[in-house]
């Protein structure tokens, strides 16, 4: 310990020998615990945070890849067979342009086309005018918005909004016929899927049967298994050929939507 205590001075004259050298090794010190710490700060937000009761019956299935790399609808049919699975819709992620995002960051926001009806039946902690909710159910050009989103953009009930296709052909001219407030979701817009289907049909481009996204909502809080929502790629038969393509497998994780 004594000759620990000897080298101490020598230290001191050391770090003074160079005193840019010095600065530089503390901010880089500071500058790395400062990011760990904001990295854990974020982390423990997304994930460790207490989710409401809805959040906790609700699961997202997507592909392992990303969230714009497209499913098979058929998976939806599959899961539906999953013990505990009360109901469940497909998302697909649209993403287009709307007015100049590069000039205004306000004008980046989530997009996803959903089915309408069974929309509802899994975000039941969305609220929304039961008039504006069912002209999103009755007319295929209408999207509905997040109230926050709707007051930063400054977006009112009947405006007319264009989204530029840029991953899916074909723009999107949508009615906004609802505003709703949600806890997380509410810098989002949401509209039917079926017009996305008919507007990448006439640009030749077939997306029917296909999701990115299969939002589930659960009888109960209990995890599923993770090898059931693993199982739905396609396997090897034990007596027949190996197929030549398999279907991209879809993993799961939660998520307090």
């Amino acid at each position: 310990m004594e000759s620990m205590l000897r080298l101490l001075p020598l230290i001191f004259k050391n770090t003074l020998r160079s005193k840019r050298r010095s600065i530089l090794t503390v901010l880089s010190v500071t500058m790395s615990f400062t990011l760990l710490g904001v990295l854990f700060a974020m982390y423990n937000a997304f994930y460790f945070s207490d989710p409401t009761a809805a959040q906790a019956l609700r699961l997202i299935t997507r592909n392992r890849i990303s969230l714009t790399v497209i499913m098979p609808a058929s998976y939806k049919q599959k899961i539906r067979s999953v013990a505990g699975v009360k109901d469940l819709y497909i998302s697909m992620w649209y993403g287009g342009t709307y007015k100049d995002q590069t000039a205004d960051q306000r004008n980046n926001l989530a997009r996803f086309a959903v089915e309408p009806e069974d929309f509802f039946k899994v975000q039941i902690d969305l609220e929304v005018a039961p008039e504006q909710k069912q002209a999103f159910l009755k007319e295929r050009t209408a999207c509905i918005i997040g109230s926050r989103l709707a007051n930063k953009l400054d977006i009112k009930l009947g405006d007319r909004i264009t989204l530029k296709g840029d991953i899916f052909p074909g723009n999107m001219e949508l009615n906004v016929r609802g505003i709703f407030d949600d806890p997380l979701a509410d810098e989002t817009l949401f509209f039917n899927n079926e017009y996305l289907y008919q507007a990448s049909l006439l640009a030749g481009e077939i997306l029917r049967g296909r999701s990115t996204f299969l939002p589930v909502r659960r009888m109960w809080s209990r995890p599923f298994s993770v090898m059931s929502m693993r199982c739905f790629k396609t396997r090897r038969s034990k007596h027949g050929p190996k197929p030549r393509r398999r279907l991209p497998s879809a993993s799961s994780r939660f998520s307090a939507m």
